[in-house]
This record gives structure tokens, sequence and C-alpha cells, in this order.
């Protein structure tokens, strides 16, 4: 499965745009999922070539939205933000642009939605004209979220049904949608929009989000140590047809630079285990896959210490 795993930028907060590119890759893993704060403070014409230099496909650009004003802007200026992440995406051959519609701002239920669908139709035209995806991502049952105001899952397949499915699909995090039975029962449904799967566990039995430092933080574990039934997913979305990549994107509070190395590493082991159903990577012995990870990451960080004098 190592083919198809990707790395959120979000899981490793505190590492540069280089830093993520290169211990990724270290990791043995071919596909990122770029936060784009940390690619503008990077230089994005050198961050494009880091990217073709490394071979480092883009499972998706985060994230694009706030159409609603939450945030201060006007709808024209999250729009044209927006229509950037798409000229992103096209210039990185990413996958998609992951879109959230923002908070509700005191719109009436009714009004919120017709901004967004608005929005979404003018990303949707961008999105064809420059021949690539945006994809909707649904965080439901979250009370006065700064991401959405829309509560339930089907809102979002009922948005998405209305427009072309090659400019515009879904993104689902099994953080926020693993523990809802619609979503897995629907997967037939919509496994043909899906763009990519962010994997990452979590307690269901708690609530998803505490406050930390007078701020809101996702409680997300390693996959494995909490209560989403991540290979129940992983094997129903393969046999439906998914053939996308699994982000994975952990953070939140017990995660920090000094152990990002070591979640990458763990997620990983459960991951591609040997004993995992739908595990794709058992071409090899395990032996040589270990010689050849031993010497991926020997020439890795000798690449690593030339390259620093360039960036």
């Amino acid at each position: 499965m190592l083919d198809r795993l990707s790395v959120s930028e979000f899981t490793t907060h505190r590492w540069s745009f280089y830093q993520d590119v290169l211990r990724y890759a270290a990791e043995g893993i071919n596909q990122i999922g770029i936060w784009r704060t940390k690619m503008d403070d990077f230089d994005r014409d050198e961050a494009v070539d880091l990217l073709f230099e490394m071979k480092m496909k883009v499972s998706s650009i985060h994230w694009a939205g706030g159409f609603t004003g939450a945030d201060g802007r006007k709808f024209v200026d999250a729009v044209d933000d927006g229509i950037g992440a798409v000229q992103l995406a096209a210039q990185v051959g990413a996958d998609c642009v992951i879109v959230h519609p923002g908070a509700q701002n005191g719109h009436t239920d009714r009004h919120a939605r017709r901004i967004f669908c608005s929005a979404i139709d003018n990303l949707a035209h961008a999105a064809a004209d420059f021949g690539t995806r945006i994809v909707l991502e649904p965080i439901p049952h979250r009370p006065a979220s700064t991401f959405t105001f829309y509560k339930r899952f089907s809102e979002y397949l009922d948005i998405v049904s209305a427009f072309d499915p090659a400019h515009v699909g879904l993104a689902i995090d099994l953080f926020h949608v693993g523990h809802l039975a619609e979503a897995y029962d629907r997967i037939p449904e919509y496994v043909d929009r899906l763009a990519v799967v962010q994997i990452a566990d979590r307690d269901i039995d708690k609530p998803p989000v505490s406050m930390s430092k007078g701020r809101s933080v996702e409680n997300r574990k390693i996959p494995g140590e909490g209560g989403i039934q991540i290979d129940r997913w992983v094997d129903k979305l393969n046999r439906c047809g998914y053939r996308g990549a699994y982000e994975l994107e952990i953070h939140g509070k017990g995660f920090s630079r000094s152990n990002y190395r070591t979640t990458i590493e763990n997620s990983l082991q459960y991951l591609c285990s040997p004993q995992r159903s739908y595990n794709l990577n058992q071409k090899a012995s395990e032996a040589e896959q270990q010689r050849r990870e031993r010497r991926r990451k020997q020439e890795l960080m000798q690449k690593e210490l030339l390259m620093q004098t360039r960036w």
C-alpha cells in the first residue's frame, strides 16, 4: 500500500516544506498533501522545482474556502483565492483542491447554502479550464465549526451530485466520518467522485475536539490507537473501486516536532503490516524491503545535506 500512501503537511506542522518533501521521501513515501501556507513560505517556484526533482506526487492541496465571510474576507476575494489554489493544483499535477464553505456567519441556512453553491460553481468552471478537480470534505456533526455550517453527510453528497464529477468531487477524512454508518454504507454511491481519503484514528466515545491553550484542537490518533475501523473502511473502498491516495493527517494534542518521524513510522507500520488484508506492498521479501529502506534513507540523508546548499 506504500505506493498509495501520502502525508498531509499538517501532520508535520512545524517542519518546513523542504523538510517535509525530503523526509517523507526518506520514509519511502512519494506523495504529499500540500499546505499552501508552507509552500508559499518556502517559495512557490522553488517548491515546484523540488517536487519535480524528488519525483513527489501531490495528493491534495489544502485548502480553499471561507466563502461566507466568517474570516473577514469578501466573497469575491475568497473565490479568487480558490481559483489560485486551482491554478496551483494544475501546476503541480495535484489530484484535487480541498474546499470548505466556512462558518455560517449569521446567514440563514438557505442563504449560506446559496453562497457556497455559487462559489462551487465558479471554482468548478476554473477546475474545468485548468483540468483539475475541487473536492468537498464533509465535516458533519461539528457545532460552531469554523470550516462548515453543514451538519449531515448527505448534504455534501447532494451538493456534489449537481456538478460534473470530473471537476467536483469528494474527500473523506476518517477522523470526521469513520464512525458514521451512513458514510460507510454509501461508499458505492460516491466512490467514483472520491479523490482522496485522509486517515487518522480517534476515540469515538469522546469529543473529537478539545481546548488547548485557548484554542480548539482535534483529538487525532495514530491508526490502530482509536476506535475507527480503518481496516474495514480501506478494504471496502478498495473493493468498490477506489484507486486514489490514502493521506495521513495526524495532528493535535500529543503530537510535536520531536515525534513527527515516530508518528509517520508507526502509521506506516500499521497500514503496511502483512496482517492487513489490503496490503499492497508485499512484492519483495521482508529482508529485501528492509535493505531497500536502509539504502533509500541513506541516499536521502546524503541528498538532503547536498541540497541544503541550494535552499
